[in-house]
């Protein structure tokens, strides 16, 4: 009887310790679950971030792309000013030129009127001491 009993008890026994072991493994099988939906959210997080940081980079490289160009046209607009002032400054350097060559010919006339007109002033002083003169000789 006690070997029946035994027998008995035997069946019972593994399929507590097939209980205790499917108990546990459902736990491990819980932490399990619960560990790879945290790695979900982490991955997740990553997956938002990794978007989030491949817009800026697309923000990034179509600002890049959008100062580029305006470095492009700002280069290009002042190598058109360059030019111009280059330019402008050859026309005025060559107005200069005309200037002080017509200043310098003004200058060289002003000079001979002068003497000219020194001439002529001592030319009317001496005939008027001459008229002076006659009429003093005509007087006495």
């Amino acid at each position: 009887m006690f070997s029946s009993k035994a027998l008995l008890l035997f069946p019972c026994l593994c399929f507590c310790v097939i209980l205790y072991r499917w108990e546990s493994s459902d736990e491990d099988l819980k932490l399990q679950l619960t560990s790879l939906r945290r790695q979900l959210q982490d991955f997740d997080n990553l997956k938002e971030e990794y978007i989030r940081d491949l817009i800026e980079e697309t923000w990034d490289s179509q600002r890049l792309s959008e100062l580029d160009d305006r470095r492009a046209t700002l280069s290009g607009s002042l190598a058109q000013m360059s030019e111009a002032y280059k330019h402008s400054a050859g026309a005025l350097k060559e107005n200069n030129k005309h200037m002080s060559e017509n200043l310098s010919s003004m200058m060289q006339r002003n000079s001979e009127t002068r003497e000219q007109d020194a001439q002529i002033v001592h030319q009317l002083e001496a005939q008027s001491r001459e008229v002076h003169e006659q009429e003093s000789n005509d007087a006495t």
